[in-house]
């Protein structure tokens, strides 16, 4: 899978593997034969496409030689580089005149057929399949049950029919609602021929069946020619990015201060750690930890915020644990190699980073081109597989505590330490080990390099008078830290009540959009940082900015991220946790977790990771804002109780406080 640039599409931003016609999908000429009008339009196609992006001959130039101006070119460029049905690129398949570069979907209704015509609507199936996926779903399981030897003690149907799936397909149809008016009931086959070619198609995708004397032979998967397509190669820094998540293989703990302060350690469940290398130096360029069960799209865009902009320093507290010499990363140690525009961005099929969201955000910033390797080709991205593998004999397994690579791995025996929690690495410190790790890395000679290290050879390449010095520019570097999630949101208020939208279950208003109540029905398009989302910023729909909008009192006091609001709302409906209206609800969230967390890692983990998240920096760009904006937005007579309520808590005395000036507060829309 390819993401593009959503940029203009020009002799500089394309790819150099773009540029080499003869690397790109071909067209036999002879498929041509006897339609010359169509083969010369194919001609001046590929023609006009060469002079494009291999020479520096005008546009207006290009346009009295093959009468092709600058709209169709830039037309040209986008079928060239739109997806195929194969995977691959179009290539100069996109060339072809009238040659259809989308896959058809079908929007009219299907029509019932009759005895008579045979109908057989072009596109039906797939519109059946995409709008409903639970139907999708459950028939990719059959057909993958329908595959599958048995299990032990498992007695069941061996390889049903299409005929009986058809059936079943029937009956699940029925079930979600499917009327006999509509596909696949109104058909006189019901859809049975397009569920036998679909069970084939399938079934190709996973595997080869062959006969051989009587018996079915299973192969690890059908005969491939692409790796040297997914081999993408590196010309030089930066121009090719590899990305993967790794679960670390060692049991940690956290300690947690109870309120008579004393500490209690609780075990949680293992990390990932999301990494980016360069391809052709095999420098790390930066990573993140993830303390979810699986890591998601917010870590993914914390590790790319740290691979970008650099990896923030760790203090480093362990007695002997110091970098070696030549160690760190290439944005620190190189500080102009700061917020670099890559060529290509290569990972496999994780769902968090290649949702379509998270694809888009980051082409749209980067300007850079994604590449989806294939699920279960470790090979495609063979040094991040072999880098993670270095981290692991290297680092976690020589740690106590260590689960191994396997079940069967000595190591796993021989770092067991039982139920003695006490002598697990805590969370704390294997960030500090990590870092080390992952910097030293970089100072490490390889052989790959000519002895040199990662460092040496960034170094190196980047000297050269051939590199491309490609900074992102300081406009969109801001959103590059930030990678904000788009939503649009609709005003509400009823008379009576303060204007606001709602995000997630929770209000947000600010002094300003208040009292507007003749916006009331208006649309704004609102940004989100996800790790911290007790404020969004909003525009309306002409691009003018309304400014800050603040959660409600009760989710506005501690920082927390998308996915900790999501499990707290989960678990409020659930009647789990019970919350009033002046409580602070992400505390009480934590407070829940860590009662949990002697029973349950899972808990723990999520105490862990709220507590991360709630630890928002005095610097903070937006905390004083926030807080601003919530006192303006609440009700008088509830901030006069509270300051009398924490006056009257208080222990400690009352400070006079000295006057000084009122620093100007201006409010710009610029994004920084």
């Amino acid at each position: 899978m390819f993401a593009v640039p959503n940029t203009t599409l020009n002799r500089h931003t394309l790819p150099e593997m773009l540029r080499d016609i003869k690397a790109l999908p071909a067209v036999d000429p002879n498929s041509f034969s006897g339609n010359s009008d169509r083969e010369a339009r194919y001609q001046r196609n590929l023609e006009a496409y060469r002079l494009y992006v291999n020479t520096n001959t005008p546009i207006s130039e290009i346009q009295s030689l093959t009468g092709i101006n600058t709209t169709q070119i830039r037309r040209l460029i986008q079928r060239v580089v739109s997806t195929h049905e194969d995977g691959l690129i179009q290539g100069l398949r996109g060339l072809i005149p009238d040659a259809r570069v989308k896959v058809y979907r079908r929007k009219a209704i299907v029509e019932s057929s009759t005895e008579d015509d045979g109908n057989n609507p072009a596109g039906a199936w797939r519109q059946l399949l995409e709008s409903v996926p639970i139907l999708k779903t459950w028939l990719d399981k059959e057909i993958k049950k329908r595959n599958a030897p048995l299990k032990k003690e498992e007695i069941r149907e061996v390889r049903p029919i299409a005929r009986m799936i058809h059936s079943n397909f029937l009956k699940q149809c029925k079930l979600l609602g499917i009327s006999d008016s509509q596909y696949p009931f109104n058909q006189n086959y019901r859809g049975l021929r397009s569920l036998q070619q679909y069970i084939k198609n399938i079934e190709a995708e996973q595997f080869s069946h062959t006969v051989i004397r009587g018996k079915s032979v299973r192969h690890g998967g059908i005969w491939s020619d692409e790796d040297s397509f997914f081999d993408i190669a590196a010309t030089q820094p930066f121009s090719v990015v590899q990305f993967d998540g790794h679960k670390i293989d060692v049991r940690l703990t956290i300690s947690v201060v109870d309120p008579f302060g004393m500490e209690t350690i609780y075990e949680i469940s293992r990390i990932w750690i999301l990494a980016f290398s360069d391809k052709l130096t095999k420098a790390s360029l930066g990573y993140s930890l993830s303390l979810g069960e699986n890591y998601s799209a917010s870590d993914f865009a914390q590790a790319l915020i740290n691979s970008i902009e650099g990896q923030p320093q760790v203090d480093l507290t362990i007695p002997k644990l110091k970098l070696s010499a030549g160690g760190g990363f290439p944005s620190k140690i190189i500080p102009h190699l700061s917020y670099q525009r890559w060529g290509w961005v290569h990972f496999d099929e994780a769902k968090a980073h290649t949702a379509q969201e998270t694809l888009d955000r980051m082409v749209r910033t980067l300007g850079t081109w994604t590449a989806t390797g294939r699920l279960g080709h470790a090979n495609d991205r063979s040094f991040q597989e072999r880098f993670f593998g270095i981290l692991e004999t290297a680092g976690f397994h020589r740690i106590p505590g260590s689960v191994g690579s396997s079940p069967e791995d000595s190591v796993r025996v021989l770092a067991d330490v039982g139920n003695d929690i006490s002598r697990l690495i805590r969370l704390d410190l294997l960030e500090q080990v990590v870092y080390v790790l992952m910097a030293n890395l970089n100072a490490e000679t390889q052989g790959g390099l000519g002895g040199r290290s990662a460092i040496e050879a960034m170094n190196y390449f980047t000297a050269k008078p051939t590199f491309r010095n490609e900074p992102i520019p300081i406009t969109r570097r801001g959103e590059v830290f930030l990678m904000r999630k788009e939503v649009v949101l609709t005003i509400r208020g009823r008379p009576g009540e303060l204007m606001h939208v709602n995000y997630k279950e929770v209000r947000y208003s600010s002094k300003v959009l208040s009292t507007r109540h003749e916006l009331e029905g208006h649309k704004l398009r609102c940004y989100v940082i996800e790790k911290n989302i007790c404020q969004i910023r909003a525009f309306f729909e002409d691009g003018t900015e309304l400014g800050m909008l603040v959660a409600s009192r009760q989710w506005a006091r501690t920082p927390h991220s998308l996915r900790t609001r999501k499990e707290i709302n989960r678990l409020i409906k659930l009647g789990k946790l019970r919350v009033g209206d002046s409580d602070d609800v992400v505390a009480a969230y934590i407070a829940m977790k860590k009662t949990e967390a002697a029973t349950n890692k899972r808990s723990a983990s999520r105490a862990a990771a709220a507590h991360r998240e709630a630890a928002i920096p005095k610097q903070h760009p937006l905390k004083s804002e926030i807080e601003q904006e919530q006192h303006n937005i609440s009700d008088p007579a509830n901030d006069i109780q509270d300051s009398v309520t924490e006056d009257a808590q208080s222990n400690e005395p009352i400070e006079k406080k000295s006057i000084k000036p009122t620093p100007m507060k201006i409010r710009s829309t610029i994004i920084l």
